[in-house]
């Protein structure tokens, strides 16, 4: 007698059935998969670098401030990020941040990214990431990162956990602003050195609050003034003329050039 062969049909159920039930039991088998996480705060989301505008920076105003050329045209430009003062009421920390950011991009051409919240921060002023074009070094984390400013995340959406990452890193290394005893900057002669030591310590008070040569500027103002000028806001802070020198003229009503 021949034997009896299932037909074909008849057999496709039962293999689906033992397909499903060999996956279930080496899925159940296998270590549980632990995900993989985007919140690495040391972790850089580099943007589409191509798609950036690009401009020649030509003035450092002061550490978070840059004079970029843009298409002909000089644009002022905020970096996002970055505190307007690098330690309180202590210039000595604002004067290296100041010479850092200028070894870091003057003459240099940046590439500027925006904030998705827009091109203008909350002071209505210009504002934006700034990359170094050659080797795309990130400005603004470059500074913080090396202790040479605070972090400040007003106007920022992104990059925030990484900045937050390095500033406290900087903190735990001592370095720049974080530093307790920081390293004195040495005079340019040896009489600066005698003559500051011998000066009475009510003079020294009064050279640190006002510096010859100080003028005022105040955030949205493109005219520098005396400090005691009516038309100086709170947002008013000292500087120097060669700091502005390509975005600001004198103000009429005070005359600070006038002796």
């Amino acid at each position: 007698m021949p034997r009896h062969i299932a037909h074909p049909r008849a057999i496709l159920p039962l293999l689906a059935w033992l397909l499903i039930t060999a996956t279930s039991v080496f899925a159940f088998t296998q270590p549980e998969q632990q995900p993989q996480t985007t919140d690495d705060p040391a972790r850089l989301i580099s943007p589409d670098f191509t798609t950036l505008k690009s401009g020649l920076v030509t003035h450092v105003l002061d550490q978070n401030t840059l004079l970029i050329e843009i298409d002909g045209r000089t644009t002022r430009c905020d970096l996002l990020g970055v505190s307007a003062s690098s330690g309180p009421q202590n210039r000595e920390n604002d004067t290296r941040a100041i010479e850092a950011l200028s070894n870091i991009t003057l003459g240099e051409t940046v590439l500027l990214q925006d904030d998705p919240s827009g091109p203008l921060n909350h002071a209505n002023r210009r504002a934006a990431y700034i990359f170094r074009a050659p080797d795309h070094l990130f400005v603004n984390l470059e500074l913080v990162r090396q202790g040479y400013t605070r972090h400040n995340a007003v106007s920022m959406t992104i990059h925030t956990k990484i900045f937050e990452h390095y500033e406290t890193r900087a903190r735990d290394l001592a370095r720049g602003i974080w530093d307790p005893n920081p390293p004195r900057r040495r005079a340019t002669t040896d009489n600066a050195d005698q003559d500051q030591q011998h000066e009475p310590a009510q003079e020294q008070t009064q050279t640190t609050q006002a510096t010859p040569g100080t003028v005022y500027i105040t955030a949205h103002g493109t005219k520098y003034h005396r400090e005691d000028c009516p038309h100086l806001t709170d947002s008013a802070r000292p500087t120097t003329r060669t700091n502005i020198q390509d975005s600001h003229q004198p103000c009429k009503t005070c005359k600070p050039d006038t002796p």
